[in-house]
C-alpha cells in the first residue's frame, strides 16, 4: 500500500510540475485546420466607430492607451486599429462579464508599414502561469503577418506590443479564437 501511495504522489507532484504546450502557427489555414474549432471576426460588417481604452467585442476584452478605431489606419480592408502605438492587450470575458479563457487564439497582424518593416511581439498567457513571448517580425503593408495560438492550458491573455527601433503602429483583422471556457 505505502508503494502506491509514493506513486500516485510522484504522479500528482509530475502533474503539478506540467506546462501549457503552446503551438505556434504563422498560417491562417493551418491554425484553422488544427485548432478546436473557432470564431472568426473580420470586422467586415461592423460600422465605423471611435472607442477609448477598453473595447468588448465578441467574447473579447481589447484594452489600448488611445482610441480603437474601426476602420483601422492599416489596410484598404477593414481591420481595427487605434490612434496610438502603445501595446493591445487582449483578454476574454463571458456575456455576463466574467473573466475568460480560450484553447485557441489567432490574429492577423496588419501594419501601414513598407520600409522599414514593423516588429512586434505577442506575449501569450495560459492559466498554468507560463509566459510565451513570439516574435513577429518584417511586417510590412503589403505582407501582414498572420499567428495562431493553440495551448494545452487556457489561454487567458495576450500583449501585442511594437518592438525594435522603427516602431510603426498596427491593426489587427481576421482574429479567430475557440469557445469561451
Amino acid at each position: 500500500m505505502r508503494t502506491i501511495s509514493l506513486v500516485t504522489a510522484l504522479a500528482l507532484v509530475a502533474a503539478g510540475a506540467a506546462r501549457a504546450d503552446v503551438t505556434v502557427y504563422d498560417n491562417e489555414a493551418d491554425f484553422i485546420a488544427n485548432a478546436p474549432p473557432v470564431v472568426t471576426t473580420t470586422f467586415d460588417n461592423l460600422p465605423n466607430f471611435q472607442v477609448r481604452g477598453m473595447l468588448e467585442l465578441n467574447g473579447m476584452q481589447l484594452n489600448t492607451q488611445g482610441i480603437w478605431q474601426m476602420p483601422g489606419i492599416c489596410s484598404a480592408n477593414r481591420s481595427l486599429g487605434a490612434n496610438s502605438i502603445a501595446r493591445r492587450h487582449i483578454g476574454f470575458i463571458k456575456p455576463n462579464g466574467a473573466e475568460s479563457s480560450v484553447r485557441a487564439f489567432g490574429l492577423l497582424v496588419t501594419t501601414i508599414a513598407i520600409s522599414p518593416p514593423g516588429d512586434y511581439q505577442a506575449t501569450v498567457f495560459t492559466a498554468d502561469g507560463q509566459t510565451m513571448v513570439v516574435d513577429i517580425f518584417g511586417v510590412t503593408f503589403e505582407q501582414p503577418a498572420y499567428r495562431g495560438f493553440v495551448s494545452s492550458s487556457p489561454i487567458t491573455d495576450l500583449i501585442i506590443t511594437a518592438v525594435g527601433g522603427s516602431q510603426i503602429n498596427f491593426c489587427f483583422d481576421d482574429v479567430s479564437h475557440s469557445a469561451l471556457r
